[in-house]
């Protein structure tokens, strides 16, 4: 590990002067070094995270509790080594057919077991020391039951389904995730954040905003934070933690009681003695409260606000399933889940809408601009016997790549032609295979090629209605739903890239045009496959409404175009 790149590239990150490789350095860096990635939130904590205060922990530092148990731990790992040895030597032993050595001098085998012990004594010294020595969980864990474009410092966003560590600071600089614990709370964190699993029945929040669902059977379930111990007494609440520490506690159902905290003050001040200040603080329904300097002001009233409360996660690409080709990437499309006006649902590949391709153009600007944008098209096989297929396929490794664009879209398609009066504008045309209804939540799916020290988010790209209609707009997706650093988002299976000659200006150039292919220059391991759902109400079609096409262009905010392998509507 190198320990001086972690500290130029941590120091870069803190004074905001990351570029996108390096980010993804850093990143790789923390997933596989844990004391670097403690190491990091704690300079986070004190550096960076929104002013916060970090507590002093009152428990032993991680490593003097490791120092304190290495002896402990090693005696006794010595003691079972040494037992197995002399187990194998006696079976050796019993079973030889030559003279046992003499004892006075150290035999071969001898010394092979001493090296053995010394060499699994130094790795039990290193596993304890890689030990974060935390309270034994029980079996009912909490998971992480969902994500939404989240983003958490230093590492990978969990695993759907994945277990919560305990007592583990988890911090969470943009997005949202959903926790499940055993008896049926449901904790959804919106970032930035930092958080803890406190135990299975509490989660403490030591900044950022929580809403709480404790059902029938979860009652009791609590929330700390730096000001205020909040415990559920009904069904629904939520909680805000700031910067400037204070609690803020807004009741949507049932009641909720707001106590003192938990955790003691460094401060040399002390809570009140009075016993009518330190009684729980009782919310119910359409009741908000805020609390600040940790009881020493009297909590005061403040305006109830519905909208505090999230019930769910937004809309999108949950996840994934795809065939594996040979070399471990994803290839055929099996299924997708995308949470559709709240609700999850899984569709199977063969029920997805297929599009085809109508029109394909990148201008000649663009093409002498970016030299390595004339790669327009992934296939599974260098020959392509039909080039129209490659993005109406399942096929999550072919598509038509790297299409014109405009930093600015067309407002309505009304303005096409004044906007370009010799032909049709940069980007790409597709048709559903049968139109689509526009419905509650989203109604397309797009996958995206993206090499890993590309665009973390995804290459941006705006979606334009093909009518000529006044009440349509473009709409820009910014940042897809499993993006580079999801633990949903899976490598491609290899691929060939096509490589034109000359600018690609019309579809029949791009499907007949003179190419050569040519194997991917980084294997699909260097690859993410992105995945995005797009909700046509964003570009003002109505509920219920068909929608025959649309119009896609990149954002030309930057060297690297976008490069769909897979659009569909969804049923």
């Amino acid at each position: 590990m190198n320990s001086s790149r972690f500290e130029e590239l941590w120091t870069d990150f803190l004074e905001g002067e990351l570029n996108e490789s390096e980010l993804l350095e850093l990143q790789s860096i923390l997933e596989h070094a844990p004391e670097l990635r403690a190491k990091a939130i704690d300079s986070y904590h004190l550096h960076r995270l929104l002013g916060l205060l970090m507590e002093k922990q009152s428990s032993p530092s991680f490593v003097e509790k490791t120092i304190e148990r290495i002896p402990a731990e090693t005696e006794h790992f010595v003691s079972k080594v040494i037992d197995q040895i002399d187990s194998n030597e006696a079976s050796l032993g019993s079973n030889r057919s030559t003279p046992v050595p003499d004892v006075r001098a150290p035999s071969r085998s001898f010394l092979a077991s001493l090296s053995l012990l010394i060499g699994l004594s130094l790795l039990a010294i290193t596993i304890l020391a890689q030990r974060s020595w935390q309270p034994h969980q029980p079996e009912r864990s909490v998971v992480f039951a969902s994500t939404a474009h989240s983003k958490f410092l230093g590492e990978f966003s969990p695993a759907i389904g994945s277990v919560a560590r305990w007592n583990r600071d988890y911090v969470l600089t943009s997005g949202w995730v959903e926790l499940l614990f055993p008896k049926g709370a449901e904790v959804i964190l919106e970032g930035p954040a930092v958080f803890q699993i406190a135990s299975d029945q509490g989660v403490k929040i030591l900044t950022g905003k929580c809403s709480v669902h404790a059902p029938e059977g979860a009652e009791g379930f609590f929330v700390d934070t730096p000001d205020a111990k909040i415990v559920d007494r009904g069904t629904r609440f939520a909680v805000s933690t700031s910067e400037v520490s204070s609690t803020e506690v807004h009741v949507l159902e049932g009641a909720a009681e707001i106590h003192p905290p938990t955790t003691p003050s460094n401060s040399s001040s002390t809570l009140s003695s009075d016993p009518t200040e330190m009684r729980p603080i009782r919310l119910t329904k359409s009741e908000a409260k805020i609390i600040s300097d940790r009881f020493r002001t009297p909590p005061r009233s403040t305006p109830f606000r519905s909208k505090f409360y999230h019930s769910r996660l937004p809309d999108r690409v949950v996840c994934y399933e795809a065939t594996i080709a040979p070399n471990g990437g994803a290839e055929e499309l099996l299924s997708v889940t995308v949470q559709r006006n709240g609700i999850n649902t899984t569709y199977r590949a063969a029920e997805l809408i297929p599009v085809e391709l109508t029109s394909f153009r990148v201008a000649t600007k663009l093409f002498d601009s970016y030299q390595q944008q004339i790669r327009h098209m992934a296939t599974r096989y260098a020959s392509v016997e039909d080039r129209r297929s490659v993005l109406s396929d399942r096929y999550l490794n072919t598509g038509a790549i790297n299409p014109g664009g405009s930093v600015l879209p067309a407002p309505y398609a009304s303005q096409i032609d004044s906007l370009d009066p010799k032909g049709p504008i940069d980007g790409m045309g597709i048709r559903f295979q049968t139109p689509i209804l526009n419905r509650p939540g989203p109604d397309v799916v797009l996958f995206e090629l993206e090499i890993r020290v590309g665009i973390p988010d995804g290459d941006s790209f705006h979606v334009v209605p093909i009518e000529q209609r006044n009440d349509l707009h473009p709409y820009t997706v910014q940042v897809f739903d499993l993006t580079l650093t999801s633990s949903e988002t899976k490598q491609p299976a290899d691929f060939f890239l096509h490589e034109y000659n000359e600018a690609v200006t019309s579809l029949d150039h791009l499907l007949h045009g003179e190419c050569r292919s040519l194997r991917s220059p980084q294997s699909g391991k260097s690859y993410g496959l992105l995945a995005v759902a797009i909700d046509l109400s964003n570009l003002g079609y109505s509920e219920g409404e068909p929608v025959d096409g649309l119009f896609l262009q990149d954002t030309l905010n930057d060297d690297q175009h976008f490069d769909p392998v897979l659009i569909a509507g969804l049923p």
